[in-house]
């Protein structure tokens, strides 16, 4: 995007150089046809590789980019992949609204973005309530991350006065071979995830009769 703002300012830049040694020509109005287009046509490239709700980068884009990484995998540049998952998130949705479930979307999207300090890390929506974050030789502790992660989601609760636990389980494989495919290292991933967020679910059955109980004390009859 900003090289497609650089070529618009240059492009009209020249054009105003031109229509001061020749006045009368139209060489400034066509000057930002060029730059206009490539303004254009970066911000269709963004939108594209976007999730709407969220901002993060989109399931086609992220499993792109980890298709690229993996063919530079090996034990020196490890590529990593975390796959996290909202826990009781229908529950969110059934009692407290769609509305509601937009709002968490949002709100772990942006913990994310907070808790992510690797320089090459991507951070995606892979669909409904799940994301997906992808860095090569980057997270030396991936507790820490978890842990920052779970943090910055309590700020923010705090900082929205949301009174219900945001919680999430997830999974993380390292992967350390070039032949490895996008789906493969994901498929592994999401069993990881799946063990985890079964676990999670049998400590707290409650959730949703909680949700209920919250519900009706802020909306009493």
């Amino acid at each position: 995007f900003y090289f497609s703002l650089y070529a618009y300012l240059i492009s009209t830049l020249f054009g105003a150089v031109i229509k001061a040694l020749h006045p009368y020509t139209p060489a400034l109005e066509l000057s930002f046809i060029p730059g206009s287009f490539l303004i254009f046509a970066a911000l269709q490239r963004a939108q594209s590789s976007s999730d709407a709700l969220t901002g993060l980068n989109n399931r086609h884009r992220t499993d792109e980019y980890l298709e690229q990484l993996l063919l530079q995998a090996s034990e020196s540049r490890p590529v990593e992949l975390f796959v996290l998952d909202l826990d009781y998130f229908k529950a969110i949705n059934d009692v407290m609204g769609h509305q509601e479930g937009d709002r968490v979307l949002k709100i772990f999207s942006e913990a994310l973005r907070r808790s992510s300090i690797a320089k090459r890390t991507m951070l995606g929506r892979w669909g409904g309530d799940e994301f997906v974050a992808i860095t090569i030789n980057g997270f030396k502790n991936p507790e820490f991350l978890i842990g920052r992660l779970t943090e910055n989601i309590k700020k923010i609760r705090l900082e929205r006065g949301i009174k219900y636990d945001i919680c999430f389980s997830f999974g993380h494989t390292v992967c350390t071979d070039p032949k490895t495919k996008a789906s493969d290292l994901f498929k592994m991933t999401d069993q990881k995830l799946y063990v985890n967020k079964k676990n999670h679910h049998e400590i707290n059955k409650s959730y949703k009769n909680d949700m209920l109980i919250l519900k009706n004390t802020q909306n009493p009859e």
